[in-house]
């Protein structure tokens, strides 16, 4: 562990103007190290010679963060040689590599880090699209539902019968974009696509695409897309509650149970819901369509998605699809 010098001790050790004394007397709780890489780069050399830890804890952005934001490629190559951590992350739990975005920004830096990164990432273990314990069965569809209807969150599923492979080429042809069985190894900031998950349950004749949920919801995109699929052979979605059968880029089939609308009592628009609920699942049962919850579960570093309620030996198949950036 490395000495962490703070401002009130810096001009002890590195002659530093009155114009930066100020400027780091002034901050928060970040190390001097930090300060140095916003406002003085000049000395940070001087300060990782003395010994400041690159990697100091309790700060909002590691040293490496602001040298990145700033553009300072002499910066990123000193912290990273002196061993600053390429995949560390800051409060918000965003590392390096996807806080630019400030007109200092300099791609070199961004190339910089996702290099001394890429052997860490390279070692660890994990896939992109993981099974988490929740809600087994259709249970975990009514979840959904339920959390749908009650306006606590939404989503936009797409399925084919068939393999995922087959769904995954076929959703990279129209978006003009490109596939991967395991994305897990690569960084969600190396582009500013969009990406999707493609998953085949065993067992289970259709395969299904997690397009959107909560904050990423954009029915018009799914639509797009799915009417495009649709050309190769039946395509079935399913919005909140509202399902759809296209063939041939034309929906030919839309399923959607109603609330009766009015002013019902609290227990009697629950007795409603529920019956709406009850109506989905058993049209996706007629089907042989089985859905369980799907979530994006990016960690700032990987792209993920989870699927709950099912077994790792359960996913016979994944893909991530990438879009291009609109």
């Amino acid at each position: 562990m490395g000495a962490d010098f703070r401002r009130d001790s810096v001009v002890n050790y590195v002659p530093i103007s009155e114009d930066d004394r100020c400027g780091f007397e002034s901050r928060g709780n970040d190390s001097t190290l930090s300060e140095a890489c916003r406002r003085c780069p000049s000395i940070v050399s001087r300060l990782l010679a003395l010994g400041a830890d690159p990697n100091p804890n309790g700060e909002p952005k590691p040293p490496l963060h602001y040298a990145v934001i700033f553009g300072n490629t002499e910066v990123v190559r000193l912290l990273l040689a002196a061993g600053a951590d390429p995949l560390a992350k800051d409060e918000l739990g965003l590392t390096a590599t996807t806080v630019v975005g400030c007109a200092t920004y300099d791609p070199e830096c961004v190339r910089l880090v996702e290099e001394a990164a890429a052997p860490l990432l390279a070692k660890r273990k994990g896939a992109s699209v993981r099974a988490v314990r929740g809600k087994k069965g259709y249970a975990g569809l009514e979840s959904m539902l339920d959390r749908a209807l009650g306006g606590d969150g939404t989503f936009f599923v797409m399925l084919r019968r068939g393999s995922a492979a087959e769904l995954a080429r076929a959703m990279s042809e129209a978006l003009g974009g490109r596939l991967e069985r395991d994305a897990h190894r690569r960084w969600i900031a190396e582009t500013e696509q969009t990406y999707y998950a493609v998953v085949e349950l065993r067992d289970k004749p259709w395969a299904l695409a997690l397009l959107e949920h909560d904050t990423r919801v954009s029915d018009v995109a799914g639509v797009v897309l799915a009417r495009s699929v649709s050309q190769a052979g039946e395509v079935v979605t399913l919005f909140g509650t509202e399902t759809k059968v296209y063939r041939g880029g034309t929906v030919v089939q839309t399923h959607q149970p109603s609330l009766s609308g009015g002013n019902p009592s609290h227990a009697e628009l629950r007795r409603e819901e529920r019956l709406v609920i009850q109506d989905c699942i058993e049209w996706c049962q007629d089907r042989e369509i089985f859905i369980p919850p799907m979530y994006f579960a990016a960690d700032g570093v990987h792209v993920g998605v989870d699927v709950e309620g099912v077994k790792k030996s359960d996913i016979v198949d994944a893909w991530i699809v990438w879009a291009p950036a609109p």
